[in-house]
């Protein structure tokens, strides 16, 4: 899946049903369904700005830092996230 479709998932079926596209169709192996919830709460919980930590952030997406949230995720991110 290009960015260009992961943009359009996000655009057609909203941040929540295009995360959850995302992680079923772009990981393999593939994630366990218990991954896949725990990392869709954290990002609901980062969209509504009750999670602000990239470091937490990134440990509850399983990720080793917060440069993997780039990586595996920028089209999840909020525009004024600042990674660098």
């Amino acid at each position: 899946m290009g960015k260009i479709t992961e943009l359009d998932a996000v655009d057609t079926f909203g941040l929540v049903a295009g995360l959850q596209l995302h992680l079923d169709a772009n990981f393999f192996p593939p994630l366990e369904s218990g991954h896949k919830e725990a990392i869709t709460e954290a990002f609901k919980e980062h969209w509504d700005g009750n999670l602000n930590d990239h470091d937490e952030l990134a440990e509850r997406c399983y990720l080793r830092d917060s440069s993997g949230l780039y990586r595996y995720f920028e089209s999840f991110l909020n525009e004024d996230d600042d990674l660098y």
